[in-house]
């Protein structure tokens, strides 16, 4: 099941401690920095529940029979892959085109790990608060991957 743009508020007004130039912010909801961002995002969430777009920016599970966004689904065709795209120019229009960023562009990035999970280099520099720095190194294996759809997520946990 997709939460609505009305969880995802309420779901990020969880007491978490946010702060900007020195202030906290106690609603990243409401705040005029943050909100443009939240409301984004919470009309991403609604859209897949508008008649006008659910077929867009969500799908149905073959094994579930539950919906879930099409941006958290692993893609393994081009028709996946496409079904990302048209769902982000629905959303750019939808927005008018002037927010960029809503979450789902680093997306690519985990489905890149995905494909090359047989084994991926990784490289950091890691730097200590009591000064200590060097590089952490080393190869990673992703075995027994799993994709879950938040819903399904939160009962697996």
């Amino acid at each position: 099941m997709i939460r609505s743009g009305d969880d995802y508020r309420a779901s990020i007004r969880d007491g978490r401690e946010v702060w900007m130039n020195g202030e906290r912010i106690t609603d990243v909801t409401a705040h005029p920095a943050f909100r443009p961002l939240v409301d984004a995002r919470a009309r991403i969430y609604d859209m897949a529940h508008d008649p006008a777009t659910s077929d867009l920016m969500s799908y149905q599970d073959a094994d579930s029979g539950e919906r879930n966004a099409v941006g958290l689904k692993l893609p393994h065709t081009r028709e996946d892959w496409e079904q990302k795209r048209r769902a982000v120019d629905a959303v750019m229009d939808d927005l008018g085109g002037v927010v960029i960023r809503v979450g789902d562009e680093t997306v690519g990035e985990m489905w890149s790990l995905y494909d090359g999970r047989d084994a991926v280099h990784v490289e950091a520099q890691v730097k200590y608060e009591d000064g200590r720095s060097g590089i952490f190194a080393g190869d990673l294996r992703i075995e027994n991957a799993k994709t879950f759809a938040p819903a399904a997520a939160e009962r697996a946990a």
